[in-house]
């Protein structure tokens, strides 16, 4: 046998496909010629796939679809781990390696990677705090991200937006839901500062007018600092000053703008009352004004209403007693001086003619002080009356009916004032106090 190439064996092995030509020769040295046509499969085998990649980050729903071409059918396929369907199911995310075997036990191995989004589906919140306890200023601004784009949102309640306003304290939660159908569920929550409470203090006027009242306020809750606005006083501050009595009006503002308003009453004592005594009282030369008689508690003197008062510029004890002057006296209880004054007409008899009340003809003037009508009483009928001033300058003068005995003098200023009673037979003139 010649095969050609030295080969001189019958029969041929490991031969690739083609046309073989051997030359056979018998004992004779008679030959013939045979040729032989080795063939193969019309392609090597091969197999292709379609993958289905994961819904869900690390979820189990891939596939396979594994198509085997080449070689000879049938095939037979072998995944690893006794596995040797064609295709798979249920895989999840990586890379997959099959052998595939036809009938004549060639072999084509073949990858397949089943891939899944990057990551799963989540989100992020930007949370906005309420303001005010009880508002409703809260707002979560939510970023979604992960798995694959676009989302849907789903707060409940039919709200589907991507974030929330308007929104009081509490925890909220969303679902986001992405193309695949992975979802995640994010929780925010919101919360609000306490609620603005306070207490008030105050300390009341000590004397009757006076403005030496006080009122604080202590703030808890809310956000500081805090602002104040007193009202009617203007204060700024925590504590208002220089109050006198009354009721007033506090606003506490926060930092976030929340307020609160809080109204305290600042109380007085009573006034204390003028002292009592005689409205007109004699004098002797010489005499200061400690001869006068007042009853009350820390008797101090004024030489005017106006200084009464106000209490300024009293008189000390040791003043002299200027004749047919009128001095006032307050009292001072405790530590609070009467507003109100005791108005007395100090008179020597010896020195000031005309101003003794009660004439010896039986005619006299009543109430003296008076603050509205003066009456004349005796037995005489009166026909006029005259008001001057103290140096003679005539006020007012009134002609009397019959029955009549007074006059009205409340238009006149606080102060001492002459009136001439003249009657059929007499004229007398009397000093009197309009208070």
């Amino acid at each position: 046998f010649n095969w050609g190439g030295g080969i001189t064996t019958e029969d041929r092995t490991g031969l690739p496909a083609g046309t073989y030509t051997v030359i056979i020769t018998d004992a004779n040295g008679c030959t013939a010629t045979v040729n032989a046509t080795v063939t193969q499969p019309a392609t090597a085998v091969s197999g292709t796939t379609v993958v289905t990649n994961i819904s869900c980050f690390g979820g189990s729903n891939g596939t396979i679809n594994l198509t085997p071409a080449g070689g000879t059918a049938p095939y037979t396929f072998n995944w690893g781990g006794g596995i040797t369907t064609e295709d798979r199911t249920g895989l999840t995310a990586g890379t997959y390696t099959v052998i595939i075997t036809d009938v004549n036990g060639c072999t084509a191995t073949v990858n397949a990677t089943v891939g899944q989004p990057a990551s799963a589906v989540s989100g992020t919140s930007v949370i906005f705090n309420t303001s005010c306890f009880g508002g409703s200023n809260g707002a979560i601004n939510l970023t979604p991200a992960g798995g694959t784009a676009p989302y849907t949102f789903n707060w409940g309640g039919g709200i589907t937006t991507e974030d929330r306003t308007g929104l009081t304290a509490g925890t909220y939660t969303v679902i986001i839901t992405d193309a695949n159908g992975c979802t995640a569920a994010v929780t925010a929550t919101i919360t609000q500062p306490n609620a603005l409470a306070s207490t008030v203090s105050q300390t009341n006027v000590s004397c009757n007018g006076g403005t030496n009242g006080t009122a604080t306020i202590i703030v808890t809750g809310g956000t500081s600092p805090y602002t104040y606005s007193w009202s009617p006083s203007g204060g700024t501050g925590a504590t208002a000053n220089n109050l006198a009595a009354g009721t007033y009006t506090v606003t506490v503002t926060d930092a976030n703008s929340c307020s609160l308003t809080r109204t305290v009453t600042i109380t007085q004592s009573a006034a204390v009352a003028a002292p009592t005594g005689t409205a007109v009282q004699s004098f002797n030369a010489g005499d200061t004004l400690s001869a006068l008689v007042v009853n009350g508690q820390s008797i101090k003197w004024y030489a005017s209403q106006s200084n009464a008062t106000n209490h300024t510029n009293s008189l000390p004890l040791t003043t002299p007693i200027v004749n047919n002057t009128t001095y006032y006296a307050t009292q001072t209880i405790g530590a609070c001086e009467s507003k109100v004054s005791l108005a007395v007409l100090a008179y020597n008899p010896t020195l000031s003619v005309g101003s003794v009340i009660k004439a010896t003809s039986g005619l006299q003037i009543y109430p003296n002080p008076v603050s509205e009508i003066l009456t004349i009483s005796g037995d005489e009928k009166v026909a006029k009356l005259v008001v001057s001033t103290l140096d003679g300058r005539k006020i007012t003068e009134k002609i009397l009916r019959d029955g009549e005995r007074g006059i009205n003098v409340s238009s006149l200023i606080q102060g001492t004032y002459l009136i001439k009673v003249i009657t059929k037979s007499h004229v007398k003139t009397f000093k009197f106090i309009k208070k």
